[in-house]
């Protein structure tokens, strides 16, 4: 990838009660792990002073999907204003205490953000990273990311990172 390329990224966090199951080493929740996951990657963005641009969404049955507001915009390069709302609002275990909504209706919200905000922007790669343990992840959702979002995601050239 040259120097010079852009890429448009959504970052999309669970914030449902099964994000508080203890990841398989045992000391820490998904949710805790997630949050440390999106601080390393923003912190290591802001210093490599890239031009790709960031766009974060919590999603969750009492707030449906929400997109964080940003300085400088919904999506933006990441700067020291996302990194703090990491550190000190998202992190706040508390804040994982709604019922999940589908995984599917926050991927399909993700790729309308992430068509949405780079419609008119020359970007060298598209991206949705996607942090949940699919603690609701049913039968039904399965089909209908086989039929519809799938092909959707492939259709608009979005890559899918799944962690």
């Amino acid at each position: 990838m040259s120097r010079n390329s852009k890429e448009g990224i959504v970052l999309a966090m669970d914030c449902a009660k099964t994000m508080r199951d203890e990841c398989r080493r045992g000391d820490r929740s998904v949710f805790e792990v997630s949050i440390q996951c999106l601080q390393n990657i923003v912190r290591q963005k802001i210093f490599a002073e890239t031009k790709n641009e960031y766009l974060l969404m919590q999603f969750s049955a009492s707030d449906g999907v929400r997109v964080v507001p940003q300085k400088g915009g919904l999506m933006c390069p990441p700067n020291f204003h996302l990194l703090r709302h990491l550190m000190s609002d998202l992190s706040d275990v508390t804040r994982v205490t709604s019922d999940p909504i589908s995984v599917m209706d926050a991927l399909d919200e993700a790729i309308k953000q992430l068509v949405d905000y780079t419609r008119l922007k020359k970007l060298s790669d598209k991206k949705i990273a996607l942090l949940t343990n699919f603690g609701h992840f049913d039968d039904k959702d399965m089909h209908r990311f086989d039929t519809d979002i799938g092909e959707r995601l492939r259709q608009l050239g979005i890559k899918l990172i799944i962690m």
